[in-house]
């Protein structure tokens, strides 16, 4: 059975393996934390979970990602 756990390990090792993203972390920093040498960044935030307890219990599993990205140099995003 996969569990929170199970999923949340996938999606930072999904997350982590961007090509071109210099920083990902599962901690949400904010905007100006974050130095243009250091994007783009990503960072996932876990939100919400939604229960189902019907015939088969489900429960649903709400993140947040962001994305920061500084244009200034002309470079854009992976």
């Amino acid at each position: 059975m996969t569990t929170r756990v199970d999923i949340h390990n996938a999606l930072v090792t999904l997350l982590g393996n961007i090509e071109g993203v210099v920083t990902f972390s599962d901690r949400v920093k904010h905007w100006d934390d974050v130095s243009p040498s250091e994007q783009p960044a990503v960072f996932l935030s876990k939100g919400d979970e939604l229960s189902d307890a019907g015939v088969a219990a489900r429960n649903e599993l709400l993140y947040r990602l962001w994305v920061y990205v500084n244009e200034q140099d002309g470079l854009k995003g992976p």
